[in-house]
């Protein structure tokens, strides 16, 4: 019997020490976490649902429980509506008990203040149970998604969604591209256009679409067809225009004839008169009088023929004029018909972007969380939207990231992808970059 015994004495003192252990880090437990609950109980500001538990020393008929109502004001017996939205719980006691004092000839109570229930914090997204719950002490993403059960596996239906949101998504990526090629050629079919020598390229708006390298084989392919569509118009005219000159030269040549011409006649003239005496008697045969009239009459026709040569060779130079100026017409017209034909793809690729941009933020498909597919804390997880200063903002949130009250935390469809990994993987699409023009402040 003493083995026995002694082992049954052994036995009872390791467990009253294993209780003692419990018992010192209960205690240890409950002493450390006081200072950051009263700490936390000083930062908190009080908005607009919050209950509180209101306790006035030796004062039961000023306790109770009290709900901050719209506009942020707290109605108290004896003192009547009182500011509380954004004070802290410090604060609030302290103008309770001076409003008490001042309306008391005893010394001012002593007021404490703790917080029944908090204001909700919304939880959306794959998680088990979405829905409103109540803001805790040091709440951050994590607890926000144990709250709401944990992260939801995805079903059949939900990878068509998935696998929907990726063919978006490269939707997305092609608009972009497209919107950027037709900046590009909007800026070359104006300064084709105003005639300039090269073009002025929105380059700082066409890297908000597409990257670097893609940038460079736009710009490279739009300055070829520029200098291509000037120097085909410019030979068009260039040659009109030796033709044109062809005919000018043909002018100065019959012009030339035509003065040559008018010399030989005034000479046959002078030379008829002379064979012809002032009696009128003929110095020579009639017959060589005859010949050099004939003659005469001859060159004044050839001379005719050659006012008709200038004046087609005229007529052809109005017609390549007109020509050259139909060339210039045409390709202003093609122009203007093209920019307006740009201006509108332009118009309805901006009302595309803005579309599928909406639809990608309603599905929370950044490009940050589209490659967080790992278990680093620092991966983001979801967003968090906050209203401040009557404006939301959207916080990309990782698991470590506080929560407020009122916040709306939106958890990423990604983040319950774990069944799902490697089907998803092989889908990811490649639109790199951040979608421009968010709607909502966004900061990490």
């Amino acid at each position: 019997m003493a083995p026995a015994f002694r082992e049954f004495k052994r036995l009872s003192q390791v467990r009253s020490t294993r209780w003692s252990l419990i018992l010192v880090g209960f205690v240890l437990t409950q002493l450390w976490g006081l200072q950051p609950t009263q700490a936390a109980d000083d930062e908190y500001r009080l908005g607009i649902g919050d209950r509180l538990r209101i306790s006035v020393f030796d004062r039961a008929n000023l306790s109770g429980t009290f709900r901050v109502r719209a506009p942020g004001i707290l109605s108290l017996p004896f003192i009547g509506k009182i500011a509380a939205a954004g004070k802290t719980l410090s604060e609030l006691e302290h103008e309770i008990a001076v409003h008490l004092g001042q309306r008391s000839s005893a010394e001012a109570p002593q007021v404490n203040i703790e917080i029944e229930r908090a204001r909700p914090v919304y939880i959306l997204g794959p998680v088990r149970t979405p829905g409103a719950y109540p803001y805790v002490h040091a709440m951050t993403l994590l607890k926000a998604i144990a709250l709401a059960g944990g992260i939801r596996r995805i079903n059949a239906n939900e990878f068509n969604q998935r696998l929907e949101l990726y063919r978006t998504r490269e939707r997305y990526r092609q608009l972009k591209d497209q919107f950027a090629l037709a900046r590009a050629r909007q800026a070359r079919l104006i300064a084709e256009l105003q005639g300039n020598g090269s073009i002025a390229f929105p380059v700082t708006r066409l890297r908000a679409y597409i990257d670097q390298a893609r940038l460079s084989e736009v710009l490279t392919a739009e300055r070829r067809l520029f200098r291509e569509r000037q120097q085909t118009l410019e030979n068009e005219i260039n040659a009109l225009s030796k033709t044109k000159a062809n005919f000018s030269a043909e002018i100065t040549a019959q012009r030339s004839s035509m003065v040559s011409a008018d010399k030989r006649i005034r000479l046959l003239d002078e030379e008829i008169k002379q064979f012809t005496s002032p009696k009128g008697t003929l110095v020579v045969p009639m017959a060589r009088i005859l010949t050099l009239r004939r003659l005469a009459e001859r060159i004044r026709g050839d001379k005719h023929s050659l006012r008709g040569a200038i004046a087609a060779a005229k007529a052809q130079i109005d017609a390549i004029n007109v020509q050259i100026l139909q060339l210039r017409n045409a390709r202003r017209t093609e122009l203007t018909t093209q920019i307006k034909a740009v201006e509108d793809l332009l118009t309805r690729t901006s009302i595309g972007l803005e579309q599928t941009r909406r639809f990608l933020d309603d599905a929370d498909a950044l490009p940050a969380i589209e490659t967080a597919r790992n278990s680093s804390p620092q991966a983001p997880l979801g967003f968090i939207y906050r209203r401040e200063n009557g404006r939301l903002r959207r916080i990309v949130a990782t698991a470590s990231t506080a929560i407020e009250p009122d916040d709306v935390v939106r958890i990423s469809p990604q983040s319950g992808e774990s069944g799902a990994a490697s089907k998803g993987s092989s889908l990811r699409s490649t639109s790199g970059g951040r979608r421009a023009q968010l709607p909502l402040t966004e900061v990490r």
